[in-house]
């Protein structure tokens, strides 16, 4: 039973073409473009390539391949605090015995002298080992072998088991660690799904990491904790808890991806979460610490995307140059659009308000009381615009990007639950009274407080501005049907949510 199992393993992966080099010297050509940008590293590189040529096995040379080829785009986001005067400050979180003593400390440094941080850039092909690429390597191929992932295909091996970093973390040598930390027993593994084994995985982060999201300000200066600092902190938010998940899952031979919702199209923020790929090779998403059974998405997304290693040739970052681009997740050029693997989607498509030479215009949600670009569309004839894919039940203004602004360049559509859409004009001659009640989770007033009322007609027009009162409602007359509104109270944490009317006078919150 054991060879017909590698046997079949074995015909799985063979319809993948090997490329070899002529010589130790020559590379297929995505290889060597990136071997000439890393300039006095490449030797390294080259050392792992060679090391991956010499090895005579055409998928362990393949995957070398694949890593080089896209490691360009990666890179450690890390910073070092700086005085007043820019002079760097020595200071290591890491030199403590636990993440208490470490704030105090820093606490102490800081009454001394104000910090700043210094944040850097490093990209891997300048910095990274030949002998960590190396063992990397070797540890991903042993664990490709094990039963759990005999029936991992080349491509998704390649994707979420093979790759050393998940996102913009600081470059460390983190496997082993993380393989100690998080070791499962051979009996749990043995014969076991790799749902099952996801749990067994989840119940021991459960009680080792904890999500201090809502209640703790993110202390670090930069996107993502370091491998180290996720062990040492045992804390962290989101993005955190998803990073800590993707190395832990892969330390123990399961493949792991980073799943996110770019904005929500109905509350304020972005959410992450993980996803593994099961033996019928379907994507099973996860929240770090809980059951694969408990997942869901309460709230309507924009979009959702999933972070690969390799460079997507239709993510708008390999179409565009960064200066064309909104300066958020979209700059990235390895992420596939996933939505409709978790939502209802529906194109959206609206003429513009005039002609423009951009190629692109951007569907933006509103987040923190900002416009948002969730997602793309090309530009037709220079006017017209599908927004492929979008999320269902959510407003999105269609914008242009120039000189490094967001432009209204349509008016709001509405995208209903049915997959139906609105252009929300403001109607400025029929206009209607209506009356604001409070409502639970979205609208209760303070007495003495002021609270303005907008609609949108390419930017927010103040309408009224009223005191609230003992009453539980402020009633707003002469406001324009078929608009889009906004309540904002002075107390504003930037939260509030955008709303409409209907004919039938009923409130409905987006």
């Amino acid at each position: 039973m054991k060879n017909a199992l590698l046997i079949t393993a074995f015909l799985f992966i063979l319809p993948f073409k090997t490329v070899y080099p002529q010589t130790a010297k020559s590379y297929p050509a995505d290889v060597e473009l990136v071997l000439q940008k890393a300039k006095n590293n490449r030797k390294e590189l080259e050392k792992f390539l060679n090391y991956c040529l010499e090895s005579k096995d055409s998928l362990k040379w393949k995957a070398g391949c694949f890593l080089v080829a896209n490691m360009d785009i990666h890179y450690s986001e890390t910073f070092y605090w700086a005085d007043s005067l820019n002079n760097k400050v020595p200071f290591n979180e890491l030199d403590y015995s636990n993440y208490s003593l470490s704030i105090n400390a820093f606490k102490d440094l800081s009454a001394k002298t104000k910090l700043h941080p210094i944040i850097r850039k490093e990209y891997d092909i300048d910095a990274i080992n030949g002998d960590f690429l190396i063992r990397n390597i070797e540890r991903a191929f042993t664990d490709w072998r094990k039963p759990v992932c005999r029936n991992l295909a080349f491509d998704e091996f390649c994707e979420y088991l093979l790759p050393y970093r998940s996102m913009t973390e600081k470059l460390e040598d983190w496997q082993k660690e993380y393989a100690d930390t998080f070791k499962l027993s051979e009996s749990i593994q043995l014969g076991a799904s790799i749902r099952t084994i996801a749990n067994q995985l989840n119940n021991k982060l459960g009680g080792y990491f904890v999500s201090s999201f809502s209640y703790e300000e993110k202390n670090n200066p930069v996107s993502f904790l370091s491998p180290s600092q996720l062990l040492f902190r045992k804390r962290g938010h989101c993005e955190d808890m998803v990073n800590l998940t993707a190395l832990a899952l892969r330390s123990q031979g399961l493949p792991c991806r980073i799943d996110m919702v770019t904005y929500h199209g109905t509350s304020t923020g972005r959410h992450f979460w993980n996803a593994t790929i099961d033996e019928n090779h379907q994507s099973v998403p996860f929240e770090g610490s809980k059951s694969v059974e408990e997942f869901m998405i309460n709230r309507e997304p924009s979009k959702v995307i999933s972070i690969t290693y390799s460079k997507q040739p239709n993510a708008l970052a390999c179409q565009l140059t960064s200066i064309d681009i909104p300066n958020n997740f979209m700059r990235m050029q390895n992420y596939k659009d996933v939505t409709n693997q978790y939502w209802r989607t529906q194109d959206v498509s609206c003429s513009l308000f005039k002609n423009y030479s951009k190629q692109f215009a951007y569907a933006a949600v509103l987040n923190g009381l900002s416009w948002s670009p969730a997602w793309w569309g090309k530009i037709t004839n220079k006017k017209e615009v599908i927004f492929p894919k979008m999320g269902c039940g959510v407003v999105y203004l269609p914008m242009i990007y120039e000189s490094g602004k967001l432009i209204p360049a349509a008016y709001p559509i509405m995208l209903l639950d049915t997959k139906e859409q609105q252009i929300l004009i403001p109607n400025k001659i029929n206009t209607h009274t209506i009356v604001m009640k409070e409502q639970d989770k979205y609208l209760k007033y303070r007495q003495g407080k002021l609270y303005k009322l907008f609609y949108w007609d390419n930017k927010w027009v103040l309408l009224e501005q009223q005191q609230a009162t003992d009453k539980t409602e402020l009633i707003f007359e002469n406001v324009p049907t078929n608009a889009l509104l906004l309540m904002v109270p002075e107390y504003t944490q930037h939260k509030e949510r955008p709303f409409i009317i209907t004919s039938s006078g009923e409130r409905i919150w987006w």
